[in-house]
């Protein structure tokens, strides 16, 4: 029986969590164990209670009149997913609001994988969007072309205090990681529905798991994500479309610099940063496969924080958030700064 990448990181946590907790079998010790082990096993006999249902899923095979539609194409991972889905052999429209970037990426992808792709410059933050992109890609596409594979992955965050923030960014953040990922998955899933087979990505984020001090209304947008696309993989399973909420934690791309993260601890101590190559890799080969989770946390320590966090009481949850999330200064900077430059790159 296939298992998901996530669901072995699941099974080789559950054998990690019994060794330590035979190893240190004292009261507090054990309770936190035991929970990562509940954590882990819950998330492993349900992918396998799901997997009669999950292998019917029609498949996506690639092919020049097979489109994947990536959004946020312009940088960091959408650049990874639009170049490793063109790898695969899928025809890719690119669309973000950069337009010299996507033509850019659209030769190289073109020169190097010899697909069809077609670029759509747009801004995803307003309203509407959706129902305009979809009717823009409609027309582009060439006669009996049809979008199989949606991956929606536009969206930005803001690190800073909730009051330090204008109310436009946020308007502007929770428009684009939320209402707009929801619009897209109601305009393209219908159509693949109907044909009885696609596939649906929504990045989520570990960030959604908890309450974020800090990044509060990103990581509100998040739980979003990440609450309505396991629904959403419910409901569609059923008639041949799986829809997989891959939630990255800290990932190696712009989007550190654009949000302010740069100084954090989470983009500097090693063993939390992944690369967009591994997400990206790790993910589509989830939401390609015949079983489909509904959801995958790519990299072990983010399987760990995904598995702990909701056991824990909230007080202490918001404490690790908030420093996380909080850009360091001074000396602790510094220390910060000289393990990362001497150690980081080993835990890639």
């Amino acid at each position: 029986m296939h298992l998901p990448r996530s669901n072995i990181h699941a099974l080789v946590l559950t054998a990690i969590t019994v060794v330590c907790v035979w190893l240190f079998p004292s009261t507090t010790t054990s309770v936190l164990f035991y929970g990562v082990l509940i954590g882990a096993g819950v998330q492993l006999v349900a992918s396998v209670c799901v997997h009669q249902s999950r292998s019917k899923l029609g498949l996506v095979e690639p092919s020049v009149k097979s489109y994947a539609l990536v959004t946020g194409a312009s940088a960091g991972l959408g650049v990874d997913y639009a170049k490793q889905l063109a790898s695969r052999g899928y025809s890719v429209i690119l669309v973000a609001r950069r337009e010299q970037a996507l033509n850019k990426l659209a030769s190289e992808i073109t020169e190097q994988y010899g697909v069809e792709v077609i670029v759509r410059a747009m801004d995803l933050g307003k309203s509407g969007a959706a129902a305009t992109l979809f009717s823009q890609v409609i027309q582009a596409l060439p006669s009996n072309a049809t979008v199989d594979i949606l991956v929606n992955n536009a969206g930005f965050a803001k690190n800073d205090k909730f009051l330090n923030v204008d109310l436009y960014t946020y308007s502007s953040m929770v428009q684009l990681n939320s209402m707009h990922l929801m619009e897209m998955c109601h305009v393209f899933a219908k159509s693949m529905v109907t044909r009885g087979r696609g596939r649906i990505m929504n990045i989520g984020s570990v960030a959604g798991v908890g309450p974020d001090p800090l990044e509060a209304v990103y990581g509100a947008t998040k739980a979003f994500v990440n609450s309505f696309s396991r629904a959403l993989s419910y409901e569609l399973a059923p008639k041949g479309v799986g829809v997989l909420n891959c939630c990255p934690g800290a990932t190696i791309t712009e989007f550190s610099e654009v949000s302010g993260l740069t100084k954090s601890p989470v983009f500097l101590f090693p063993g939390f940063q992944t690369t967009s190559h591994f997400v990206a890799k790790t993910s589509l080969d989830s939401l390609l496969s015949p079983v489909v989770p509904c959801c995958i946390y790519p990299g072990f320590m983010n399987v760990i924080f995904a598995n702990v966090i909701p056991m824990e009481p909230h007080w202490l949850i918001m404490w690790v958030g908030h420093f996380l999330w909080a850009n360091l200064k001074g000396k602790s900077l510094e220390f910060a700064e000289k393990i990362h430059k001497n150690f980081g790159s080993k835990f890639l």
